[in-house]
């Protein structure tokens, strides 16, 4: 199952993760079913995908309602929904039998974005390309495959892709997000080094490291320039915001791991956590700024059966179906140096 989510959200071979355990699709207890958030609007709408354990399907998830609406372009054996902006735009990726596209859904239609001439694969986020954020000017930031194993990041705007510049040449640069501003959060990933965080604000870019870790994943950003993501120390993972140039580590309380993916204007964020020995199952969360810390929402995905039911037929288009999601309310706010 980790292979698995590497292979796709890190947009690097699995290969060439090694033994580190990046991304945990958050799998509760009693179910088949993984879920995986990427990002959260100021509607508190989610985004992500649910994985079954064969094919990945993208989704919304209204926390007020507890209800899923399953995303899938026409043809798709795989889907994932990564960006969301006020205006309920989605952009993602998706796996046909020709390849990996990225999309834009807005208002009932879907747009294919794909870069021309990036090398393809039929394994979702494997190849091809792949849309990660959209801000509420419709700008969309991504990456796409040059070759296998080896990408760039790109900014669409206006029907016109432009490449990112990233001056250490690493492998694979990845842009995560993009706020009203234009400034743009990602990563890059170089053998040795790893996986290195960054700001990009027209075309300067500021490396975002946490003090003393040895990769620093960076993944949302917001108007305020509020940036999210998660580091590594001593092998384990944990969440960080990075904020007027101080870093903020914050962990799921009594969890073994913790990662960050994306937050809105009101410094709501999106995330997973690992635990052995903690009181909840559903190891996605929704987190809410309470006071000093935050108060941790959980969920996960909805019933087997009625997923089938939602990707069965006819597209699942936003706001058609929806099905009931357990929910458990919030926990105080822990952190680590």
């Amino acid at each position: 199952m980790i292979a698995h989510t590497l292979h796709k959200r890190m947009g690097v071979p699995a290969r060439a993760a090694g033994a580190l355990a990046l991304f945990c699709l958050a799998q509760a207890a009693s179910r088949a079913d993984t879920i995986q958030p990427y990002n959260v609007n100021d509607n508190g709408l989610i985004v992500g995908e649910i994985y079954n354990g064969t094919s990945s399907t993208g989704f919304v998830y209204n926390p007020a309602g507890g209800s899923f609406t399953l995303i899938v372009p026409p043809g798709a054996t795989n889907s994932e929904v990564v960006g969301i902006n006020n205006n309920g735009q989605l952009v993602g990726g998706y796996t046909t039998t020709s390849g990996n596209f990225g999309f834009l859904y807005s208002g009932g239609t879907y747009t294919t974005i794909g870069v021309s001439g990036a090398y393809q694969s039929t394994f979702l986020n494997s190849g091809g390309t792949t849309a990660e954020g959209i801000n509420n000017n419709g700008e969309i930031v991504g990456h796409w495959y040059t070759s296998a194993g080896a990408g760039d990041g790109f900014v669409y705007s206006g029907g016109t892709f432009t490449n990112t510049g990233v001056s250490d040449s690493p492998t694979f640069t990845s842009l995560y997000d993009v706020n009203d501003s234009g400034v743009i959060s990602g990563y890059t990933f170089s053998s040795g080094p790893g996986r290195q965080g960054f700001i990009d604000n027209g075309g300067v870019f500021t490396a975002i490291a946490y003090p003393g870790a040895t990769q620093t994943v960076v993944q949302g950003i917001n108007n305020s320039g509020e940036v999210v993501g998660f580091y590594f120390l001593g092998g384990t993972s944990w969440g960080f915001i990075y904020s007027n140039g101080i870093y903020t580590s914050i962990a799921y309380p009594n969890s073994s791991s913790t990662q960050l993916f994306g937050i809105n204007n009101l410094g709501e964020i999106v995330g997973t956590y690992t635990c052995n020995s903690c009181p909840s199952s559903d190891p996605a969360f929704f987190a809410t700024p309470a006071g000093n810390g935050y108060a941790f929402t959980t969920f996960d995905a909805p019933e087997p059966a009625s997923m089938a039911l939602l990707g069965s037929g006819s597209l699942a288009i936003l706001g058609l179906f929806a099905v009931r999601a357990r929910r458990k309310e919030g926990f105080s706010v822990s952190s680590r140096p």
